[in-house]
C-alpha cells in the first residue's frame, strides 16, 4: 500500500509503508542455503563472553598469553584461591551475553576437568586436593544462569602430550573430547582454535595435524550432533582480534562438502551463492591495547565507552561479538572489567532497547522491496537498525539508504554500509547530513541487488529508527609499561614528533620512558593529536591528509600512504575541542568504519580520536 502523499510528514504515529510488497511466499529459499537450527540460535545470540582461565594465568614472572613452555608450568602452579563461577554468571548477565566459551583446554593441554585422559590438569593440581572439576562448575552455573555452555579446545597444540606417536595423539584429543561431550550434559558450541591448521613438532607429534581434523570434526558429530564446531566446519572468526567485524558480511562459502576443510578458522570475504552457509564471529579480550587474553595485574582494558564502539563494528555490521573478560589467580573477574561491560549493556540497551518507530516482517523480491518509515512528529532518530530474516538464507547483497527533511526532498545517505544486511546492521547517519538537510522525519531503505534466483524473494525481520545513546569515554591514569604490542606493526620505528608516545582515547600513561613504538600511547603536554584514518579508509574514501572536513582550526598535518595525523597546536581547551569532536564524529565514523576489508593486510580501521582529552571517534 502506498500512503497518499498528503499525509507524509505530518504523521502523528509511526507509519511504515512497502511501495510493492509480496502477498503470499511458499519458497523463500530459492535454492540459497540455509544455516541449522543452531546456526540460526548462534546468530541469535549476538553476544558472547570469552574466558581466558588456564595455566598462563598462574604462570611465573607474570603469565602467559601461549603456553610456550611447553612441559616447563606443572600443575601446581595451578590454585586458585576463590574461583566463582557464579560471579563468572552475573558478569555474562552484565555484559548482556547468552553463551559463555571457557578454555578448557588451551595451548599447552592443561585440563580444566576431571580427566582420566592426560596428568596434566587440575586433577594433578593443588586446587581442592586435585578433586575439583572446574567444567563441571562452571556448566553447572552456566543452567542455572540459563546461559549457553561452549568450551574452548585446541588439538593441535598440547605440549604435555607432543612426544606421543601421531594415532596416540589424535586419539587423546578424540578421548579428551568425548569426556566433555558426555559428562557435562550438552555442549552447545566447541571452540576449535587452529582450526584447519597443522602444528610443530613443540606441539603436536609430525603426521597428526592437519590430518586428523577430518577425524575430530567426525567425532563430535557422531558423539554430540547438535554441538555446533565454530570455529570449525560451522562457522568462522574473523581475521584478527580488534573486535571489528569485516563487512560486508556474506554468511556462504564454496566447499565440497562442510566437513572438509575448504575453509579454516578464519573468515573470508565469502561468496555469493555460495554451497554453505558459514556465520561470523568477531572477538576482542576487554585487555587492550596489548590483545591479552589472560589475566595480567595492571594491564590497560577497554572502557564501557570503547566496548560500546566495537559493538557498533560487529554486531552492527552481521557479526557476533565475543568479548573476554578474563579472571584473575582469585578464579573472579576483576570488577573494573565488569563496570565496563555494564557501561556498554547500558549504552546498547538505551540506543536499541526502544525505538522511535518500528516496521517488522517485510517480504518482497529485492527488485519490489522499497520501505519508507516515519518518525512521529518531533522525534528525533540518528541511527537506521535493519534485520534480515536468515532462517531461509542470506538474500540482501546492497541497498540504498535515504532520509527525507522537513520540505520533503530526500538524500541519499552516502555513508551508509550499503551492502549485506544479514543478521543486524546499524547505519549511523552523519551528522553534517542533518544539518544540511535540517531535522529527518523518515528512512527510505531500497534493495538494489540480491543473492539467489531472480525472483528471490528477502526478509525484513524488523527495520527501525533510534537514538544513539553512547557512553562517555572516561579519562583514566594507567602505568607506562602496561601497555605492549607484539604486532609488526607496533614495532616499527615512530615516525611522527620525534617519537613522542600518545595515548589512546580516554588514557594516560604515567611512568618512566620505555622503548618508544610507533602505536605506543603517552601524552605530550600542549598538544592533541587526532588519529583520523587507518589502512585503506583514506585512498577509499577519497580523503587526503588535512582533508578539510577535519580540519580545526589551528592544526599541524602529518601523515603517510596508510593513515592521518592532525595536530592541534597549541592544544585548545576541552570545551572547543569537544565542539568540534561532536561536529565530525558521526561523519568520521561513517567514512572510516564503514568500508569494507578488501585483503587480509588491509583488515581494518582504527579510529582513535582526540588523544588526552577522553574523546573517540
Amino acid at each position: 500500500m502506498v500512503l497518499p502523499s498528503a499525509t507524509l510528514g505530518r504523521a502523528i504515529f509511526p507509519i511504515v509503508y512497502v511501495l510493492t510488497a509480496v502477498s503470499f511466499l511458499s519458497d523463500l529459499s530459492f535454492g540459497l542455503s540455509s544455516p541449522t537450527a543452531g546456526q540460526l540460535e548462534f546468530q541469535d545470540r549476538e553476544l558472547a563472553m570469552f574466558m581466558h582461565f588456564s595455566m598462563c594465568t598462574f604462570a611465573p614472572n607474570g603469565g602467559c598469553e601461549q603456553d610456550t613452555a611447553c612441559r616447563s608450568n606443572p600443575p601446581s602452579l595451578f590454585n586458585p584461591s576463590g574461583l566463582n563461577t557464579t560471579q563468572w554468571m552475573q558478569t555474562a548477565v552484565d555484559l548482556g551475553a547468552k553463551q559463555i566459551c571457557l578454555t578448557a583446554h588451551h595451548t599447552g593441554g592443561f585440563a580444566l576437568w576431571n580427566t582420566n585422559v592426560t596428568d596434566y590438569g587440575i586433577k594433578e593440581s593443588p586446587w581442592m586436593g586435585g578433586k575439583g572439576d572446574i567444567v563441571k562448575e562452571f556448566t553447572d552455573s552456566c543452567r542455572e544462569f540459563g546461559i549457553s555452555p561452549c568450551l574452548y579446545f585446541i588439538n593441535d597444540w598440547d605440549c604435555w602430550e607432543s612426544n606421543d606417536t601421531a594415532p596416540v595423539y589424535v586419539q587423546k584429543q578424540l578421548d579428551m573430547l568425548t569426556e566433555l561431550l558426555t559428562k557435562y550434559g550438552t555442549i552447545d558450541r566447541l571452540w576449535f582454535d587452529f582450526y584447519g591448521a597443522g602444528c610443530t613438532p613443540a606441539w603436536c607429534p609430525a603426521g597428526s595435524f592437519p590430518d586428523g581434523w577430518a577425524k575430530v570434526v567426525a567425532h563430535v558429530r557422531k558423539t554430540s550432533p547438535s554441538t555446533l564446531m565454530l570455529p570449525g566446519p560451522d562457522g568462522c572468526e574473523n581475521p584478527s582480534e580488534s573486535g571489528d567485524g569485516i563487512y560486508p558480511v556474506i554468511n556462504y562459502i564454496n566447499d565440497t562438502h562442510p566437513d572438509t576443510l575448504g575453509h579454516v578458522e578464519h573468515c573470508s570475504d565469502g561468496v555469493p551463492n555460495g554451497n554453505y552457509y558459514v556465520p561470523h564471529e568477531s572477538d576482542i579480550t576487554i585487555q587492550n591495547p596489548g590483545d591479552a587474553w589472560f589475566w595480567h595485574e595492571g594491564h590497560v582494558f577497554l572502557s564501557g565507552a570503547e566496548l560500546f564502539t566495537h559493538y557498533l563494528t560487529t554486531v552492527g555490521r552481521g557479526s557476533t561479538f565475543i568479548v573476554n573478560m578474563p579472571p584473575n589467580t582469585t578464579g573472579i573477574v576483576p570488577e573494573e572489567f565488569v563496570e565496563s561491560v555494564r557501561v556498554m549493556n547500558t549504552a546498547v540497551k538505551e540506543s536499541f532497547g526502544a525505538d522511535v518507530a518500528s516496521h517488522e516482517n517485510i517480504s518482497a523480491t529485492c527488485q519490489d522491496m522499497v520501505v519508507v518509515i516515519e518518525a512521529p512528529n518531533g522525534a528525533v532518530f540518528d541511527t537506521v537498525m535493519m534485520q534480515e530474516d536468515l532462517s531461509h538464507g542470506q538474500v540482501i547483497l546492497s541497498y540504498t539508504l535515504e532520509v527525507r527533511d522537513t520540505s520533503g526532498t530526500w538524500t541519499q545517505v552516502s555513508t551508509a554500509h550499503g551492502q549485506t544486511v544479514g543478521r543486524r546492521l546499524i547505519d549511523l547517519l552523519p551528522a553534517s547530513l542533518q544539518q544540511a538537510v535540517g531535522a529527518v522525519t523518515a528512512a527510505r531503505f531500497t534493495c538494489t541487488s540480491h543473492m539467489g534466483s531472480p525472483g528471490q524473494v528477502a526478509t525484513l525481520s524488523k527495520i527501525s529508527l533510534h537514538k544513539l545513546s553512547p557512553p562517555p569515554i572516561p579519562h583514566r591514569t594507567v602505568p607506562l609499561q602496561s601497555y605492549y604490542s607484539t604486532s609488526g606493526e607496533d614495532t616499527a620505528p615512530c615516525a611522527f614528533r620525534d617519537c613522542t608516545i600518545y595515548t589512546n582515547a580516554g588514557y594516560t600513561l604515567v611512568g618512566s620512558e620505555a622503548t618508544v613504538l610507533n602505536n605506543g600511547y603517552a601524552d605530550e603536554p600542549g598538544v592533541a593529536r587526532v588519529d583520523l584514518v587507518y589502512n585503506e579508509a583514506v585512498s577509499d574514501n577519497g580523503l587526503s591528509n588535512g582533508s578539510s572536513v577535519f580540519q580545526p582550526s589551528g592544526y599541524k598535518n602529518y601523515g603517510s600512504d596508510d593513515s592521518m595525523y592532525l595536530y592541534i597546536t597549541p592544544a585548545p581547551g576541552r570545551t572547543a575541542v569537544e565542539a568540534w569532536y561532536n561536529a565530525v564524529k558521526k561523519d568520521f565514523w561513517a567514512l572510516a568504519s564503514n568500508k569494507s576489508r578488501t585483503s587480509a593486510a588491509n583488515s581494518g580501521y582504527k579510529m582513535v580520536g582526540v588523544l588526552g582529552y577522553g574523546l573517540e571517534l
